[in-house]
């Protein structure tokens, strides 16, 4: 792997992840095995980031992230579509963060990563209450971002400092 050309000096190093097992895959399966028994899957719905859909490319000038001519704009993704979601981007739910959608639309999408987040986490919960007894559900009691939090957030910050814990039944 070289940080300006990739793996195999193939260009697989100019997005996030490309480092990482991400990057090493995709050009395993273009280069090595020359795109047999691979399907390219849509970046907006499978490891959906939230990210701009352009990047500096050599030259500094603005080029697709996924290389193509035209960019589909990946932060305006329809929720429900969306199978798989990369939190890299809109950062971890039990750090709290507050995503002011005034500043960016990546915002938007962000937002409504961490509400689905936090649905999936209540659900969990109540399957845990109602299936194993004595199980207790977390305290919502949170008031940051509660729209998105759904009362598992104080503050900005983890655990004492803003998030409220998932409590294990174990």
């Amino acid at each position: 792997y070289a940080r300006d050309m990739g793996w195999g000096h193939r260009g697989y190093g100019n997005y996030i992840g490309a480092m990482t097992t991400k990057g090493l895959l995709s050009f395993y399966y273009d280069h090595v095995k020359q795109g047999n028994n691979s399907l390219e899957l849509n970046r907006c719905f499978y490891n959906a980031l939230a990210d701009t859909p352009k990047t500096k490319g050599t030259g500094g000038q603005m080029v697709c992230r996924d290389g193509r001519e035209s960019c589909q704009d990946c932060r305006v993704a329809d929720i429900y579509r969306i199978r798989t979601a990369n939190m890299a981007v809109c950062r971890k739910p039990w750090k709290c963060f507050f995503h002011d959608i005034r500043l960016s639309k990546t915002f938007m999408l962000c937002r409504q990563l961490e509400r689905s987040w936090s649905e999936l986490r209540q659900q969990i919960e109540s399957i845990w209450s109602e299936t194993m007894p004595g199980y207790e559900p977390s305290a919502r009691t949170g008031t940051h971002a509660s729209y998105e939090y759904l009362g598992y957030c104080n503050k900005i910050g983890e655990e004492e400092e803003g998030y409220i814990p998932m409590k294990f039944p174990f």
